[in-house]
């Protein structure tokens, strides 16, 4: 009876030990799978401030701070501008002076601007989107002008 019963508690011990060794190995192969999406899937970041320069307009603030932003992910920012002469405006914007040159082919700046005459304090949303296909990419900067045509 007691050859038996150590017996069976060796058998128990086996299918216990392999079940736990296949746990193992699965939890094993999930962090695994995790670090490698880690290591794939880098964080585009910004070290420096977008500028923000203007022709015939105050702004506030003058610089941007995008954050760490990932491969398909957008991040919206708000600034005021206002004419900074008494004169109703129209607005546009150009991008210069990208850091490293080719950030411009992954990353995309939008703005809600409909093209309405300011007068005075209006807020304008900026959106940064990271392409999917970002490579090659861990800090990046440029600057925004934008400039206010008297109506």
């Amino acid at each position: 009876m007691k050859l038996s019963l150590l017996s069976n508690l060796k058998k128990v011990c086996l299918i216990f030990m392999k079940k736990l060794s296949l746990v193992f190995l699965l939890v094993l192969c999930a962090f695994i799978v995790s670090v490698w999406a880690n290591l794939t899937i880098n964080p585009v970041t910004v070290t420096n401030q977008g500028n923000i320069t203007t022709v015939n307009l105050e702004v506030n603030p003058t610089t941007l701070d995008w954050g760490t932003l990932y491969p398909s992910q957008s991040k919206s920012l708000v600034i005021q501008v206002r004419p900074s002469q008494p004169t109703p405006m129209t607005l546009s914007y150009v991008l210069s002076n990208w850091q490293p040159a080719n950030a411009s082919t992954y990353l995309t700046l939008t703005w809600n601007y409909t093209g309405a005459t300011i007068t005075d304090w209006t807020s304008l949303q900026f959106t940064l989107t990271v392409s999917s296909q970002v490579t090659g990419i861990t800090n990046f900067s440029f600057d925004i002008t934008i400039t206010g045509t008297q109506t």
